[in-house]
């Protein structure tokens, strides 16, 4: 039986030694693959400054009831308002100058009326805010000042009724890149708990 050699670098090592290169590179779409899952953590961080949310990994049924972790169109749940939140990294710029929202869940099946140009679109229904991690300079550490919250009513498409566009214009974003990140998830929030009857000033 053939051992395995002894390695003295760990995965995680590996990992922090490859995104200091694609940083280094500045390789923002290999960098954009790789920070992706990260940059659920990040931002869950973030949020919790304010109140606890749940990546959808980390929920389980005994708390939460049923849940689908594969066809769920939101990353994190704040479970007291039950505010949906969406999560990209979009760094760089591309030629058409705006970001993609089509997702690469399978076009079979549930997925297939939402199918467009080969792509799946996000019902208007799967999540009440997006955050977006946009760094206009590629760095090592991760900053709120590269966050863009959009609530969802800004995303829908009035070609394709009950969905969302397929990419996000430069004009929704230099409008709410305007605002602070924080104060429209708050305010999201708030308006779910008012709809609930639980908003107490």
């Amino acid at each position: 039986i053939r051992e395995g050699l002894k390695m003295e670098i760990s995965w995680n090592e590996a990992m922090i030694k490859a995104h200091e290169q694609l940083v280094k590179d500045n390789n923002t779409r290999e960098l954009g693959k790789m920070r992706q899952h990260g940059n659920e953590h990040v931002i869950q961080e973030w949020l919790n400054n304010e109140f606890k949310v749940y990546r959808h990994e980390e929920m389980t049924e005994e708390q939460f009831g049923p849940l689908d972790h594969n066809c769920s169109g939101w990353d994190m749940l704040e479970p007291k308002s039950g505010l949906r939140i969406q999560t990209k990294y979009r760094a760089g710029t591309n030629e058409s100058g705006r970001w993609h929202m089509e997702q690469t869940r399978r076009t079979s099946g549930t997925n297939k009326k939402k199918s467009h140009n080969g792509q799946v679109r996000y019902a208007e229904d799967e999540f009440d805010v997006i955050i977006f991690t946009s760094p206009e300079k590629i760095k090592l550490d991760f900053s709120s000042s590269d966050l863009i919250s959009i609530p969802v009513e800004e995303l829908k498409d009035p070609k394709k009724p009950g969905f969302l566009v397929g990419r996000v214009t430069p004009t929704i974003i230099k409008k709410w890149k305007k605002k602070d990140p924080m104060t429209v998830v708050k305010e999201t929030r708030e308006r779910l708990l008012r709809s609930k009857g639980l908003w107490h000033e």
